[in-house]
């Protein structure tokens, strides 16, 4: 049963990976969090049948995180994003109580490394095909087309693997480059399987290092120096048979991973340039004053998950255009949204798991020394690597949202429970009693997957119907669009992603009717006796079809009341509608929570410009013009110009004059 909770768990992690990380469409999470609902009944099972785990300050630390970051996240000011976040975190949750407690034996450890391992060997040789050739964004295809146009052509000098970016990429690499150096060092194999690892642990890190992530790098380099310093201590202290023959090993991998690391860093300039490019500051920068001001607002509790976005739309400075939808630090992020003691109880949980598991990192190696045994060991092995990489983990999550993608957070999950559960010498056995510490453990992943199991079934259907209707309003195709949604709302009504694309299909109705005619007057011929196609609606209909996306817009806004493009578009709604006051509303409100982006100045321009109040409309362009995202807004100023001042009647005939001769020179050049 072991086994096959192990199996399950690597296959939850891979079909995150394979659609895209999970990153940005909820729909994405569902396959992989129902493979792990699944892989916690034979968990559960290997859990009751064998010794419980000997780490239960883990598990509690662990219980109270989860705990108060669910709190959080059913009394978050955005609904949608709340929910979305709570799922991640349920899923990441039992992630680690599988590898906590489900993967009772090292057999069944070492399957799910392997697993996992096997396929970040396949994603490196995608990443190194990335790098050379480009191209190869999305190798098994896109499963949705709004993210194809934003990351098709994004990195295309950096390897990412199946992954739409290549720092979510790097997170992976570091993984594996660890646990693989790990295995070659201390697990008990022969000596073909340690080359084996060399090389793979090699492999791993030039791809790590092809992806140009500055923070992959910066965590490999600091699971290594983790790694190492644990090495050496027990290798010099405790250890007395073969302590010659470990040094001089261990060193020489180290040395070769360092090398061959180096050559690919200095022979690419790709990745020299990211990060010379430290010097000179980047979004980041910006970010943490964002998030500075955003602590200081609420530094207790935090302003709620999801808010980093909103937030940073309301205290945006300098020349900053694009929208921030994470920090870009998984620790800012979480002492922003969670507050001091959500970022207090991330950090003592992570130095709990830490120290526990080099403390029984220490005591499996102590009782082979003290046995005169050869200082080798499968779960000191797991236990470095699993330390190591976490080591690598909290480094690289300074620097970006590793935490917020599903597939990475659910193999963080379950790295984390492999070093809780891993055994070393039974010191928390001796002060709980197995069956107590069992009982709890079992408890804990009921509870748990009987949360995700039914948040599952409360949003996969919908989150599925969402993909649906989005691609399909992507296509242009309406009818579709409208079904999939009507099928989604019928199954959770308040569904944010789901009103605001049927917003957005109610809103491109009657275009769509207008473009079908078309199609049909083309398919039937230029005969003007043929009967015209084109479908006009009533304006009873019309203002009906409008009606309707304005009223699934102020839906969508009630579960998520500081998103603008909702308010944008809910306002565009009401003017086609004939509410032109409610619309001005919406868009002053728009400016409120985006006050230093052209987005808002334009979009209130685009409104009075409507209303044909050409000079006003050209004055708010104007002011979008001075703050960033300003390209629409200086086009429109161009022909809005062009529109108010046409040319004269003389301007015209001089044009004219001057442009006649023009075909008759060509014509005598032709004829020349």
């Amino acid at each position: 049963m072991s086994i096959l909770a192990a199996i399950l768990t690597a296959f939850a992690i891979i079909a995150a990976q394979v659609l895209h990380g999970g990153l940005m469409v909820p729909f994405f999470s569902v396959p992989s969090d129902t493979l792990l609902v699944v892989a916690t009944l034979p968990a559960l099972i290997a859990a009751c049948r064998n010794p419980a785990p000997s780490a239960p300050g883990a598990l509690a630390a662990v219980a109270v995180l989860i705990g108060y970051v669910a709190w959080r996240c059913l009394h978050a000011p955005d609904q949608f994003l709340g929910r979305v976040e709570l799922g991640q975190a349920l899923s990441a949750g039992l992630a680690f109580l599988i590898g906590y407690g489900g993967l009772t034996n090292t057999r069944a450890r070492f399957v799910f490394l392997g697993i996992v391992g096997a396929v970040a060997f396949g994603q490196a040789v995608v990443g190194f095909v990335q790098f050379a050739h480009g191209g190869l964004a999305a190798p098994l295809g896109w499963f949705s087309p709004d993210l194809r146009a934003i990351y098709e052509t994004r990195f295309v000098t950096r390897g990412h693997g199946l992954f739409l970016n290549p720092n979510q990429f790097a997170w992976l690499m570091t993984w594996a480059a660890l646990f693989s150096v790990s295995l070659a060092c201390w697990a008990r194999v022969n000596v073909i399987a340690r080359v084996v690892l060399v090389y793979l642990a090699l492999v791993f890190i030039v791809a790590d290092i092809l992806s140009g992530s500055r923070g992959g790098m910066a965590g490999l380099l600091g699971g290594l120096g983790v790694f190492c310093l644990a090495g050496f201590v027990v290798v010099t202290t405790m250890l007395r048979r073969g302590r010659a023959l470990i040094l001089l090993g261990g060193a020489l991998v180290v040395a070769l991973c360092v090398g061959v690391g180096a050559f690919a860093y200095s022979s690419n300039w790709v990745v020299q340039g990211r990060v010379d490019a430290l010097q000179l500051g980047d979004i980041r920068s910006f970010l943490f004053e964002h998030a500075r001001r955003q602590f200081e607002a609420a530094p207790l509790l935090g302003m709620g998950p999801g808010s980093f976005l909103y937030a940073a739309r309301l205290y945006r400075t300098g020349n900053q255009a694009n929208d921030a939808v994470f920090a870009h630090d998984d620790w800012l992020q979480t002492l922003v949204e969670y507050g001091f003691v959500g970022f207090a109880l991330a950090i003592l949980t992570a130095l709990v798991l830490l120290g526990g598991g080099v403390q029984r990192f220490f005591s499996a190696l102590r009782r082979l020394a003290l046995t005169n045994d050869r200082p080798l060991s499968n779960s000191a092995a797991i236990l470095a690597g699993a330390f190591s990489a976490t080591a690598a983990f909290c480094i690289h999550s300074f620097t970006d949202f590793n935490m917020h993608v599903p597939a990475n957070a659910l193999l963080a999950g379950a790295t984390l429970g492999l070093l809780a559960g891993t055994p070393g010498e039974p010191a928390g056995a001796r002060r709980m009693q197995g069956g107590i510490l069992r009982v709890f453990t079992a408890v804990a992943m009921v509870c748990m997957a009987a949360g995700l199991g039914l948040y599952t079934w409360q949003h996969g259907v919908s989150d599925t119907q969402s993909l649906r209707a989005q691609n399909s309003l992507h296509d242009g195709d309406i009818r579709a669009t409208l079904a999939a949604t009507e099928a989604g709302l019928k199954w959770e009504p308040n569904h944010a992603a789901l009103l605001a694309t049927l917003g957005r299909a109610w809103y491109a109705y009657e275009s769509s009717l207008q473009f079908e005619g078309e199609a049909k007057n083309g398919k039937a011929g230029s005969d003007e006796s043929q009967e015209a196609a084109i479908v006009e609606l009533t304006p009873e209909q019309r203002r009906k079809v409008y009606q309707s996306s304005a009223d699934a817009f102020t839906k969508a806004l009630k579960l998520q009341p500081m998103e603008r493009s909702y308010e944008v578009e809910l306002a565009r709604a009401l003017d086609e509608v004939g509410e032109p006051q409610q619309a001005k509303a919406h868009l002053i409100d728009v400016i409120r929570l985006d006050p230093a982006h052209a987005y808002a100045y334009a979009s209130y321009a685009d409104h009075i410009y409507e209303k044909g109040d050409l000079p006003a409309a050209l004055h708010m362009y104007f002011i979008a013009c001075q703050v960033p995202g300003s390209d629409y807004a200086i086009s429109q100023v161009q022909s809005l110009q062009e529109e108010m001042n046409p040319p004269s009647a003389d301007e015209n005939a001089d044009s004219g004059a001057d442009g006649g001769d023009a075909p008759d020179a060509e014509k005598k050049g032709d004829k020349e």
